[in-house]
């Protein structure tokens, strides 16, 4: 009896994170895991990965370009080509030439540059690109690599990183920056 007197209770994890419970007035403390099983992904697991990613950059230019219309001295135009293409131009009325264009295309089978891949023009042609993202996978996860101005980035991606990599991009080309 005198052991468990002297001894001192466990100490306490403050935080949203800790998950407590108590039992006979001990605070039991379970830790937050993220588990993961290796898996193999097939040819429909990568196809699904790829719409839904081109969905959520879809998404996330719309999204921009509401933001970037509404800045004063910069105006913006989003466009839906097709379910598997769409295109946007910004212009930067405090430069002359500070226009930038993109059209993004969502691959479809073996003859396509990339599973989503674009160009800065207007509306291009599906067989025509300046850059692309593949879906890649490891032993857990789906991903997007980059496939930029003839550089690979060997960095994988979430299609949200991968739609910010490419809004900036094409920022920069109207000679616009953003924090």
């Amino acid at each position: 009896m005198r052991r468990i007197l002297d001894h001192e209770p466990p100490a306490q994890v403050s935080g949203a994170a800790a998950n407590q419970a108590e039992d006979d007035g001990l605070v039991q403390v379970k830790p937050e895991r993220r588990y993961r099983a290796r898996r193999e992904f097939d040819d429909i697991d990568k196809a699904e990965f790829r719409e839904s990613a081109f969905k959520t950059i879809r998404a996330y230019f719309q999204s921009a370009i509401q933001e970037l219309d509404s800045v004063e001295g910069l105006r913006g135009r989003f466009t839906d080509y097709s379910d598997t293409s769409f295109g946007c131009v910004i212009v930067n009325r405090g430069l002359g030439r500070g226009t930038a264009h993109l059209t993004v295309h969502c691959g479809r089978g073996k003859h396509s540059f990339g599973d989503i891949y674009y160009s800065f023009s207007e509306g291009a042609a599906d067989n025509s690109a300046n850059g692309w993202f593949n879906v890649e996978a490891d032993e857990y996860d789906l991903h997007l690599n980059a496939s930029m101005n003839f550089i690979h980035d060997e960095r994988s991606m979430t299609p949200e990183a991968a739609a910010k990599t490419l809004w900036s991009e094409v920022l920069g080309q109207a000679g616009i920056s953003y924090d």
